[in-house]
């Protein structure tokens, strides 16, 4: 029985999820580069030896149509946002070819990731946000979060991940009805309905 090596740090010793190798001291870089596929430049992803290659294709590079990691995938999300791996068996030059053809796939979502929020009616029900008067609840700012579950919801909402705005109520009906936790981070979080940004929530 021959064993299988992780695809990481080339241990026989476990799994590639189960990786928690430091990378030689490059985790954390590498850990930051989550966004790397809607960045408005392409990472040199040439200056990569294979294994931070694969670990790049393997967490931030699953999906064609959203960049952000998720921890919880059905198959509804996976058909959705086209889940499409590259492989980790490619030699590094075919590797960084994938990668970089991926990230030029990613344009339109870079595209709405940076453009212009909405100011006049709400992307959700698309009724005038502005017919609440604005309160800016600048209390419950916390990263990247600009609400609390206990807030009230009459005013809009402005996300500060991505830009975009939505209607107090309807806002305060997706993160009821989607609200996810983050074991990793340990904190609730939901995804914008406009671009999947993952938004902190303040519990």
């Amino acid at each position: 029985m021959t064993s299988i090596r992780c695809d990481f740090c080339n241990s026989l010793s476990h799994k590639t999820r189960y990786c928690n190798s430091n990378m030689n001291g490059r985790r954390t870089m590498l850990d930051g580069m989550f966004n790397c596929m809607v960045r408005p430049e392409c990472p040199d992803f040439k200056s990569f030896p294979i294994n931070e290659l694969r670990y790049i294709a393997c967490n931030y590079a699953l999906y064609e149509k959203t960049a952000w990691p998720h921890d919880h995938m059905g198959n509804k999300f996976n058909r959705k946002y086209s889940l499409q791996p590259i492989s980790l068996t490619l030699s590094k030059n075919r590797l960084v070819c994938a990668l970089v053809e991926r990230w030029t796939g990613f344009a339109p979502v870079r595209e709405l990731k940076s453009s212009p929020p909405e100011i006049k009616d709400c992307p959700i029900c698309y009724d005038n946000m502005f017919t609440y008067h604005w309160c800016q609840r600048t209390s419950s700012w916390i990263e990247n979060c600009v609400y609390t579950y206990g807030a009230k919801y009459e005013s809009p909402v402005l996300l500060n991940t991505c830009k975009h705005m939505f209607c107090g109520r309807c806002w305060g009906g997706h993160t009821n009805q989607n609200k996810k936790y983050d074991a990793w981070h340990n904190r609730p979080y939901v995804d914008c309905p406009m671009c999947r940004a993952r938004v902190y929530c303040q519990s």
